[in-house]
């Protein structure tokens, strides 16, 4: 881009958003360019509205300058989902955008503002005896109910309420070219936020598009009781064709809040990641006694936990984790008892620890190095309906036994973590790790959280190659069994797979939302 132009886009930038809404130090742009998987290009800048009306105004102007934008929400995308496919670019931080707008309880919504995060949120209502029926990803601690939204997010509630999707009624969208649109109920004239449908749902294509098509601004979720007792279930299994389908038959039951699980590479690496210091005993303790009904119940559970350990879980093997809750202590008993028969079909019971205290303390930090070594991770997942689910894990083992040798050799692990998404789907995510130096993700929170300690690490070129080769066959697995994906990003093969007859409609959407191509571009692979 002309340099002229640019430094003019940037001082009209910084007329917008203010000298401490612009950023341009070379290290954050560096890092607010990169996610999990890696970068391409470098953004122009790191633009910070604090208003919806700011929001606006820089779309505007960056649309008027030819300059793609592209929105980032927490971070924690592994699919490129805001990696700089342009150097005339610039990257907006919607981290100021974290006002919870209102809490309506009459109506049993809540609006917010794009920034806010997942845990913010929970906290919040939670004073209010109040929560969201999917209330966010494990990274809810730094993901954004913007960014969820974008991307598909699935885990906290998602075998209760779906995924994070289905909570949502309304929004408030920034075009392409600095409009406002507003949907549902929301659209009408002197429109109020209370329900989803008005007409066609324009609400939904707004979802899981990752920005592509517009900049989600304000959203309103629906809201229910929280409700006050809760109790969990864990099981092992000797197979993965066990876990599966005892997964199956809980989910299938409707009864759990969250239904997931583990391999035993998966619960191995939980266990050694865990902080086992006293103060992380504390915070964990404190949680505990927060999610409980009352201190008797907290009690209860801490000493449980204390007394079960985690000895049993080295030779637990494949493992599914259920959480229920109910308005009273017979409720979850009875849903206690639906899921515990289902499971133990397949089977065997035992200690909850694990549903507890993720309960507890639902929200995970970016992972940090652990003491002896450092990992590179990248997660992948596909979602499939139940009676795929094996023949689907049979063709990833087949893919791991067919570069086993080279796997060992350049020290590339795999651990695969599951999840039962509503009544009838099931979310399989391989995650491949390896030894590597830390990539500039992670090494700016290595800085930060470990400022003035040594990190050392070599190189492991080779290891990188094979992970990518393993990913690419993986994706080509997911595609040919006919999994979906959520956090499409740029790097799923959404655009390719989709129907020749639905793209017209598709790019129709994009040029009129969108008419200068600025919004994310190469997202969803959508053509330039």
């Amino acid at each position: 881009m002309n340099q002229n132009l640019a430094s003019n886009l940037l001082t009209q930038l910084q007329g917008i958003v203010g000298a401490d809404g612009l950023i341009l130090d070379d290290d954050l742009r560096n890092f607010y360019s990169t996610d999990i998987r890696g970068k391409c290009e470098t953004t122009m800048a790191i633009v910070q509205p604090g208003s919806v009306n700011e929001l606006q105004a820089v779309v505007a102007a960056s649309a008027a300058a030819n300059v793609a934008v592209v929105p980032r929400g927490g971070g924690a995308s592994y699919s490129s989902g805001y990696a700089i496919n342009t150097p005339a670019s610039i990257t907006l931080d919607m981290s100021k955008l974290n006002r919870i707008l209102e809490v309506n309880k009459t109506n049993s919504t809540v609006t917010v503002e794009a920034g806010v995060t997942w845990e913010a949120l929970n906290k919040k209502l939670t004073g209010c005896s109040l929560r969201t029926p999917f209330y966010g990803p494990f990274s809810g601690g730094i993901a954004t109910i913007g960014g969820s939204l974008a991307q598909h997010a699935a885990s906290l509630g998602s075998a209760g309420f779906g995924i994070s999707a289905d909570s949502v009624l309304n929004l408030d969208v920034v075009a392409g070219d600095g409009t406002l649109i507003s949907t549902g109920s929301k659209s009408a004239v002197d429109g109020i936020n209370f329900f989803r449908y008005f007409g066609p749902d324009l609400t939904g294509i707004f979802l899981g598009d990752c920005g592509a098509l517009g900049i989600k601004a304000r959203i309103t979720l629906r809201l229910m009781p929280r409700r006050a007792y809760r109790s969990f279930l864990s099981f092992s299994f000797e197979s993965f064709e066990q876990l599966a389908d005892g997964m199956a038959s809980v989910a299938r039951l409707g009864v759990a809040d969250c239904c997931f699980g583990n391999d035993p590479a998966c619960l191995e690496q939980m266990m050694r990641a865990q902080d086992t210091s006293i103060e992380a005993g504390k915070i964990i303790a404190k949680a505990v006694f927060a999610d409980a009904p009352n201190p008797v119940a907290g009690a209860w559970r801490l000493s449980k936990m204390v007394l079960t350990g985690q000895s049993f879980l080295k030779k637990a093997g494949y493992t599914c984790h259920v959480i229920c809750d109910g308005h009273s202590h017979a409720e979850v008993r009875q849903k206690l008892a639906l899921a515990r028969k289902a499971a133990s079909r397949y089977g065997r019971k035992i200690p909850n620890t694990i549903p507890m205290v993720i309960s507890s303390n639902p929200y995970f930090s970016i992972p940090q190095p652990m003491a002896e070594e450092i990992r590179r991770g990248i997660p992948q997942h596909g979602v499939v309906p139940f009676d795929r689910v094996k023949e689907l894990h049979g063709k990833i083992q087949s893919l791991y036994n067919k570069y086993k040798k080279d796997m060992q050799s350049y020290d590339v692990r795999t651990e695969t973590m599951f999840s039962a998404i509503s009544t009838h789907a099931f979310l399989y995510e391989p995650v491949l790790t390896w030894a590597d130096t830390p990539s500039e993700f992670h090494a700016h929170y290595f800085r930060k959280e470990f400022a003035g300690i040594a990190i050392s690490a070599k190189e492991n070129p080779n290891g990188r190659e094979l992970v990518a080769q393993l990913q690419t066959e993986t994706a080509r697995i997911f595609s040919d069994i006919g999994a979906i994906n959520f956090q499409l990003g740029k790097t799923y093969p959404f655009w390719e797979r989709y129907q020749e007859d639905s793209k017209p409609l598709l790019l129709a959407l994009k040029a009129t939302l969108d008419p200068k191509g600025i919004l994310n571009p190469g997202a969803l692979g959508l053509p330039a």
